[in-house]
């Protein structure tokens, strides 16, 4: 009987310590296996912190020709993962047709590629041939304002409007285009800019002279496209133009295209 009670509490001894062995073997691992875990979310987490600070030094480089103001709203937006709404509008220029893209398509498709599918969306509102106070007068600042853009670039009616309106009725056209736009919209970004150059113009050169001078005054931001158009007294330029003058051919529309581009993309 001794025998027996001496086998059992040495039977219990020896289950005792496989039992806690296998505790304790387990404990081990379940650390182990923990302490790996948290390893790889930290390195997941630092790659992460590298992709996020990588992603911010780009978006950084990428605004750096855009004034403050732009550039704010385009890093803000894209940190909160929101769309950032363009707004095109002005005469029949930005409207493409079956054998030719419009700047504003170009402009789309290089945003596309520098940024992203889906940061940028860009909307043409065309005028066609429309003058300045024809527009103002069917309101169609509502077009602009249902679309609820955060930039809005407007090229104004000047060559509809040349020979027919006054340049200071024009420019008067324009702000209150833009008040009512605002009215909704009262932190949109507005983006001034002139049509096309044309050969040897007149009184057109007159017009856009002035509307830059009053764009500045007013505040608006202002893209002087005609710096990456040939000269205006270079015949170079008609290479550019069809032939009505009025309207910008496929070099034209990439050129135009360039320039607006290069604002916004800085690569």
């Amino acid at each position: 009987m001794k025998k027996i009670a001496i086998v059992f509490v040495v039977f219990i001894a020896i289950a005792t310590i496989i039992v806690s062995k296998n505790l304790y073997d387990q404990k081990l691992k379940a650390t182990a296996t923990e302490a790996k875990q948290l390893m790889q979310e930290n390195i997941e987490q630092e790659i992460q912190s590298e992709k996020e600070e990588a992603q911010k030094e780009r978006l950084r480089l990428i605004t750096e020709n855009m004034d403050d103001a732009v550039a704010e709203l385009v890093i803000g937006a894209v940190g909160n993962n929101e769309e950032i709404k363009i707004v095109i509008t002005g005469s029949s220029v930005l409207e493409a047709t079956a054998e030719m893209d419009s700047w504003p398509d170009i402009f789309m498709e290089r945003l596309d590629e520098a940024y992203g599918h889906g940061v940028f969306s860009v909307e043409v509102v065309s005028y066609g041939d429309k003058g300045s106070y024809e527009v103002l007068h069917e309101k169609g600042y509502h077009l602009v304002v249902e679309k609820s853009p955060d930039i809005l670039v407007i090229e104004p009616l000047l060559l509809n409007d040349n020979g027919i309106t006054r340049i200071e009725d024009t420019l008067k056209h324009l702000d209150r285009f833009i008040d009512e736009v605002r009215e909704v919209h009262n932190d949109i970004v507005v983006i001034v800019q002139p049509p096309q150059p044309i050969f040897q113009p007149s009184y057109y050169l007159t017009q856009v002279t002035k509307l830059e001078e009053h764009s500045l005054a007013k505040g608006y931001l202002y893209f002087d496209h005609w710096d990456m158009w040939p000269s205006i007294e270079d015949e170079a330029l008609n290479e550019y133009i069809l032939d009505d003058q009025r309207t910008p051919n496929e070099d034209g529309h990439h050129l135009w295209a360039n320039f607006v581009s290069h604002y916004f993309i800085s690569e």
